[in-house]
């Protein structure tokens, strides 16, 4: 994944997701000028169950799937894609 996103091009993303979508033009700058982007693998988890986070992940290529462990069981898969779309 190219890892150089503009902040033009992290606004308008934004501004196609409805929890920002109420939020005027300084509020989204000030959004997008504080993020880092991440690039992370097929497989590789970006948080876990219980634990407390001080993230916000906005998915701009890809998808996550949210999985809920069961003690002495496989993953059960909660949700495949977790998208706006």
């Amino acid at each position: 994944m190219d890892l150089s996103v503009t902040p033009s091009e992290k606004i308008a993303f934004l501004t196609n997701v409805s929890l920002f979508q109420a939020l005027d033009q300084s509020q989204l700058e000030k959004i997008a000028n504080m993020d880092e982007v991440d690039d992370n693998s097929a497989g590789e988890y970006i948080c876990h169950e219980g634990v407390i986070g001080d993230s916000m992940y906005l998915i701009l290529e890809g998808s996550v799937s949210l999985e809920k462990v069961v003690w002495n069981s496989a993953p059960i898969v909660v949700a495949e894609t977790v998208s706006e779309r």
